[in-house]
């Protein structure tokens, strides 16, 4: 739901967000994407699968774009700059679908963030826990 979305990123963020298009939004000087995953558990671990379409993707580098990864509910969030989504998506293809796919795995609050054929990526200190987003370099 588009509504609860920008309620929910309003909570995170403050006031300044406006929907772009779809779960693309607006937050001061960045372009938000949200991706969403329910909980796949197994004893000690949860895991999370995400998508994310290549095409719209590349349309909104430009304009400083970070992925929002919603782990089951808004109380998990990892926000991810593009900066490091790139590096970590050098040479990866695309799925069928024209999407990457992703994984994060959350053991004991850590959440690694996994793409085939890439070292796990350690995301626990990009989780968003306050009103404001982490600063990225």
């Amino acid at each position: 739901m588009a509504d609860s979305d920008l309620n929910e990123l309003r909570n995170l963020f403050g006031s300044n967000v406006q929907k772009v298009e779809g779960k693309w939004y607006l937050i001061d000087e960045r372009v938000i994407r949200i991706c969403y995953s329910k909980a796949h558990s197994r004893i000690g671990n949860e895991r999370y699968f995400f998508g994310l379409q290549k095409d719209k993707y590349e349309d909104y580098k430009s304009k400083n774009v970070h992925v929002l990864f919603v782990c089951g509910n808004f109380t998990k969030t990892i926000l991810v700059s593009n900066a490091i989504l790139d590096n970590l998506l050098k040479g990866v293809d695309v799925a069928n679908d024209g999407s990457w796919k992703f994984d994060i795995h959350q053991r004991n609050n850590q959440f690694e963030l996994i793409v085939t054929g890439k070292q796990p990526l350690n995301v626990s200190p990009f989780r968003i826990k306050k009103a404001a987003p982490p600063s990225y370099p």
